[in-house]
């Protein structure tokens, strides 16, 4: 059981570093942008990038730079840059 629980986690933290990846490689393609600028751009869920932005934020691999309008929703999001 446990052999299948650290199987699992290594699955996991494997997903989530191709994301990392994938998230910096987007931000260097745009320079700066919303969640949904890079999930347009890389091709992954916009939620699963949010969720990656925040882990990402936390770690200091990115900084939110300021805020634009959501040209769907008219409300303001964070614009996120490579530190």
């Amino acid at each position: 059981m446990k052999t299948n629980s650290l199987t699992a986690l290594e699955k996991v933290n494997d997903f989530r570093s191709k994301h990392y990846q994938k998230i910096i490689s987007g931000l260097n393609k745009i320079g700066k942008g919303s969640y949904k600028d890079i999930a347009r751009v890389i091709g992954i869920d916009k939620v699963a990038v949010m969720r990656r932005l925040s882990e990402l934020e936390r770690k200091g691999f990115v900084s939110i730079e300021g805020t634009k309008k959501c040209p769907e929703s008219n409300r303001p999001v964070s614009v996120y840059k490579i530190n």
